[in-house]
């Protein structure tokens, strides 16, 4: 079987959807299978098969630096759901606050900082292609569609090729800037702890958008302020729930209806 560096010309490495069904079903590639795989760190794409699943049944293909191909019968928003419960503290609440900070209608980034996952034509309910950006050295968008080309792997740069919606096109800038602003958090937040953040490689397009961006975040709220804003949305939208359930009227004050969420909870 061929390495995944050797399905594509070497001097031009270049991966599209097409690409991968092609050299999955010639089994010109070797590919491993695991239902229980998500997103981490060392995974570069996830292709998204659920309109049309590969041998009829695999739904999701990863491309990953440590493990290959992997194949997985689960779709995307299957991945991201069991991502985000299992692996994000809040799930997906401060990922949405982020959104509305930037103004931002859809939602196609999960900003983790030294980590970043874009999805291709956002994410909220629908099954979509993945990118992780920490290995993107750069990118370019070409009418339609949309080139990240990464930083050298295996001596290697690799270019990922995906549809581009307008908006997409239009806000990436703006995505880059909200990853840069968790960033800046963690780095803030952890410089007061003394400790520091191993940055990936310096030359990703996460961390040069950081470093030039980074006068731009001084406005921007930090940790503290963030984590109290999603508490309050989130307590705010677990007591509405329990309130409506309980035929109790909306309550303003969000500590008082969580006194009244607490009571409840306890007496049941």
């Amino acid at each position: 079987m061929r390495t995944i560096q050797e399905v594509i010309a070497p001097e031009h490495p270049h991966w599209t959807k097409e690409v991968v069904e092609k050299v999955i079903k010639e089994h010109s590639v070797e590919y491993t299978i695991d239902n229980d795989c998500i997103f981490y760190k060392r995974m570069l794409v996830a292709y998204d098969f659920s309109k049309n699943p590969l041998f009829d049944k695999y739904r999701t293909v990863f491309i990953t630096i440590d493990r290959g191909i992997v194949l997985s019968t689960r779709n995307s928003m299957q991945i991201n759901n069991r991502f985000s419960d299992t692996k994000l503290i809040g799930k997906l609440d401060f990922q949405r606050y982020l959104a509305r900070l930037h103004k931002l209608r859809r939602h196609h980034m999960i900003a983790l900082g030294p980590v970043a996952f874009l999805s291709l034509t956002g994410h909220r309910r629908k099954s979509t292609d993945w990118i992780n950006l920490r290995y993107v050295d750069r990118y370019e968008i070409r009418g339609s569609k949309i080139f990240f080309q990464t930083i050298p792997i295996e001596d290697e740069d690799i270019i990922f090729e995906f549809p581009c919606t307008k908006y997409l096109a239009k806000n990436f800038e703006i995505y880059l800037k909200s990853n840069s602003h968790v960033l800046q958090m963690i780095i803030s937040y952890l410089s007061e702890l003394d400790c520091k953040v191993k940055i990936h490689n310096r030359k990703t397009i996460l961390c040069r958008n950081h470093k030039s961006k980074k006068s731009n975040l001084q406005d921007l709220p930090d940790i503290q302020t963030v984590t109290s804003d999603v508490m309050k949305d989130r307590i705010n939208y677990v007591s509405e729930r329990v309130l409506e359930e309980h035929d109790i009227v909306k309550v303003q004050d969000y500590g008082l209806a969580y006194r009244i969420l607490k009571r409840l909870t306890n007496h049941h």
